[in-house]
């Protein structure tokens, strides 16, 4: 289980950096022919990244920096887990020049509309050894890439034998601060229910949250959790 976090943030990265590439290799040769860069997107995430990768429609410019997607679908198995990821809508600006000369964060914005993220755990497997460090100051650095990042009206569904999670009608906003590795963060969502089949429990309630975080060095959180049950 816990090595399956590792490869979910070493897909997300080579996703996001293969959007970034393939807008410089589109001005070059398929500007033009965007759904034929779509396909190479598509067929290049299947072959190293294992994951299947639908896009319904893409477009983008260079000058500004931009990319805009409609109906993206993401499929993945890992050992036993299944990542199905959609998003309606998914708009990136930025700036050229800052992506040529390698400079973060590369975009200014990262816009995300209804988005539906599903986990399930299907099998169980032996436990394996990670570096859970690495694994923050991969995240941290893949968050680097943008100045801010919103989602809105997303939901999530975590499945594992017997146990649930489920986030629906959620909003998410993500900054980056002017101190190095540290985010500012605000997450609310109408729903959110914790729930266990066999035991027969489950605990339901409104969510807001709003603080700071960092995930190198010394890892820290700040911030504020509100939970409100709902009226019976």
């Amino acid at each position: 289980m816990k090595k399956k976090i590792r490869k979910v943030l070493i897909i997300s990265g080579a996703v996001f950096s293969f959007i970034l590439i393939v807008l410089i290799i589109s001005s070059l040769v398929f500007y033009y022919n965007k759904s034929l860069t779509k396909r190479i997107l598509e067929r290049y995430i299947a072959d190293k990244a294992g994951a299947k990768l639908e896009i319904g429609k893409l477009d983008y410019n260079l000058f500004p920096l931009s990319v805009q997607t409609n109906s993206v679908k993401v499929f993945q198995e890992i050992r036993g887990m299944e990542i199905d990821i959609f998003l309606d809508q998914l708009s990136l600006e930025g700036e050229i020049n800052k992506l040529l000369k390698k400079q973060k964060p590369i975009l200014r914005s990262i816009e995300v509309t209804g988005a539906v993220f599903r986990i399930f755990i299907r099998a169980e497997e032996e436990e394996l050894e990670v570096d859970y460090l690495q694994n923050m100051l991969l995240l941290s650095d893949l968050l680097s890439y943008a100045a801010r990042v919103n989602f809105k009206d997303f939901s999530f569904k975590y499945v594992a034998f017997s146990n649930s999670v489920d986030f629906e009608r959620g909003s998410f906003f993500l900054s980056s601060s002017d101190k190095k590795g540290e985010f500012n963060y605000s997450l609310s969502g109408e729903k959110a229910l914790i729930s266990n089949i066999d035991r027969k429990v489950s605990f339901e309630s409104s969510l807001s949250s709003s603080g700071k975080f960092s995930l190198i060095d010394l890892p820290y959180f700040e911030g504020e959790i509100l939970l409100k049950q709902p009226n019976n």
